[in-house]
């Protein structure tokens, strides 16, 4: 637990897990590789930045609060395996790598503008909640799996959202979108209309590429 100043904990070691309730100021996972973060339901909560190099795959399988930035960097990424966390995000910005972020559930709850940016993949596959502030999605495409809620608070996107629920999900009956896609169970959308190449374009938006074989025309 950090108690005073405004130190950064930098992990460039093997990270393997990180388990048990801590209160940081910055975290900087720096060594390539999975790292699991609090697993047996513990918290951990971080009062400046949270950053994950390039190569680092954080498995979030407990709450994280974050009050500064979630930081990508390069191919650094996160996702939930298998569990059922919550990510809470109250600074600036979100992203800016290269990598995938999939949260489970994803919060904002203090007052300021979030920009989600970059990653490759950006999802949300449980509850999506804005409760003060105004969060923005300026990426590619934004996929979301559950409901959403702004009580309080504005999801403003400005990159495309396609939502992808199955069974439940609501969405906000009002609000402002770049791009929206309403999609109930699709796994992709390919043309087929490359002239060129072996890749398959998923137009849905989900990621899904598809590889051309055979040689077709």
């Amino acid at each position: 637990t950090t108690t005073a100043g405004t130190p950064t904990i930098t992990v460039s070691g093997s990270c393997g897990t990180i388990n048990g309730t801590m209160t940081l100021y910055n975290l900087t996972l720096s060594a390539a590789g999975t790292c699991a973060l609090f697993s047996g339901g513990n918290t951990l909560t971080i009062n400046n930045n949270f950053t994950i190099g390039t190569g680092v795959t954080v498995d979030q399988r407990s709450d994280v609060v974050v009050s500064g930035n979630l930081i990508t960097s390069g191919t650094g990424s996160l996702l939930s395996n298998g569990s059922t966390p919550t990510m809470t995000v109250n600074g600036t910005s979100i992203g800016g790598g290269t990598g995938s972020l999939t949260f489970y559930n994803l919060s904002k709850t203090a007052a300021g503008t979030t920009t989600w940016s970059g990653t490759t993949l950006a999802a949300v596959t449980n509850t999506f909640t804005v409760s003060s502030g105004t969060f923005i999605f300026s990426g590619g495409n934004l996929i979301l799996g559950g409901t959403v809620t702004t009580s309080g608070g504005i999801f403003a996107p400005t990159g495309g959202v396609t939502y992808a629920a199955t069974a439940g999900g609501t969405i906000p009956a009002s609000g402002s979108y770049g791009n929206l896609s309403l999609s109930d169970g699709l796994l992709g959308y390919w043309k087929l209309d490359e002239t060129t190449g072996t890749v398959a374009a998923d137009s849905s938006g989900l990621g899904h590429t598809g590889t051309h074989t055979s040689a077709p025309t």
